[in-house]
């Protein structure tokens, strides 16, 4: 299980939610949303808002690389070198979703658009 994993499963706790319940919410299934939270199914950017906003925490409480930080002060160098590699590991895998998630909504914009387009311009048409 990953850390945001973690911290999903520790938050809907707090908060006496059912995996049942954050489920409905997301829209799938209860067994689906349990992958999630022992980090099985990867998330995209917009389904991790979407927790959180059910889970009333900011994104980035879901996100916070603090824990590392504390522990590089205690640790030798061989672990915190450790550390620092499987942070900058975490921070490459969130940016490379963030970044197919921003593409992802941009070809969605611009086929939006090009369709808005398209009805304007017969808008326009029907006017002539």
């Amino acid at each position: 299980m990953n850390n945001v994993s973690n911290k999903i499963k520790s938050r809907r706790e707090q908060l006496n939610f059912s995996q049942e319940y954050i489920a409905e919410h997301l829209g799938i299934s209860q067994p689906a949303y349990v992958k999630i939270e022992k980090g099985i199914t990867k998330l995209d950017f917009e389904r991790l808002i979407k927790i959180s906003e059910i889970l009333q925490i900011d994104i980035n409480e879901l996100l916070e690389k603090q824990y590392i930080v504390n522990n590089f002060k205690n640790s030798d160098s061989s672990t915190a070198i450790g550390m620092v590699e499987n942070l900058h590991q975490e921070n490459h895998k969130t940016n490379e979703l963030l970044i197919q998630t921003l593409f992802s909504q941009i070809s969605d914009l611009k086929e939006e658009n090009k369709r808005l387009i398209s009805i304007v311009e017969k808008l326009s048409s029907n006017k002539k």
